[in-house]
């Protein structure tokens, strides 16, 4: 029983210390892909083409209210 106990107050414990924010990523910081192309150009290379949403854009910013 005292296995049991000390393993649940170590879990709790683990719980608490690691659901924090240390490594978050803003939606407006990020840059998704939605479209790739790849073009071979005449001498034999790769040419890549990205396709970059901008979420910050998308959403429209700060909309305030009608009147």
């Amino acid at each position: 029983m005292k296995r049991k106990g000390f393993l649940l107050l170590v879990m709790m414990t683990m719980t608490i210390l690691l659901t924090s924010c240390w490594s978050k990523k803003e939606l407006t910081d990020l840059a998704i892909v939605s479209a790739m192309g790849i073009d071979e150009t005449k001498d034999g290379r790769f040419h890549i083409t990205l396709q970059i949403i901008n979420p910050g854009n998308v959403a429209g910013g700060m909309q305030g209210g009608g009147g």
